[in-house]
């Protein structure tokens, strides 16, 4: 499955921007948070699509 299909079963994703990291909705496209540092965003994405986050 590539990355594409991934990001279209889930609801919430990240990438960077800038200097930043952003968390974007992807049913509407609106940006929910951004973060300095790669990890935060992962692990905010991880828990707002009800994953585990190892």
């Amino acid at each position: 499955m590539s990355t594409y299909d991934q990001k279209e079963k889930c609801k919430y994703s990240y990438c960077r921007r800038g200097n930043l990291w952003a968390v974007y909705d992807n049913e509407t496209g609106s940006k929910v948070d951004s973060f300095i540092e790669k990890e935060g965003a992962r692990k905010k994405v991880y828990d707002l699509n009800g994953w585990d986050y190892s």
